[in-house]
């Protein structure tokens, strides 16, 4: 999964991460309860890891766009890119 984001001032940063050994990936939309953004899967909006039963991790992500999706994974890799420096 690729991301824009911000780096510790203000400037651009992407954000690359790659989930492996995935054995759940779900997603679902809700066009009623989107936020304010662009269109697609938008900003996001909110963000959460936790461990479930079986020892997996769980990443569970809301869009700006009322998007949700959530992937169940063994581990992942994450790098980060500086923008127009």
């Amino acid at each position: 999964m690729s991301l824009a984001g911000l780096d510790e001032s203000g400037g651009a940063r992407r954000f690359e991460i790659e989930y492996q050994g995935v054995s759940r990936f779900v997603s679902t939309a809700d066009p009623d309860t989107g936020l304010p953004g662009p269109h697609g899967y938008g900003d996001l909006g909110y963000d959460e890891t936790d461990v479930d039963d079986a020892g997996l991790l769980v990443h569970r992500i809301l869009f700006s766009s009322g998007i949700e999706f959530e992937v169940t994974f063994e581990k992942f890799s994450i790098e980060w890119f500086d923008e127009g420096r």
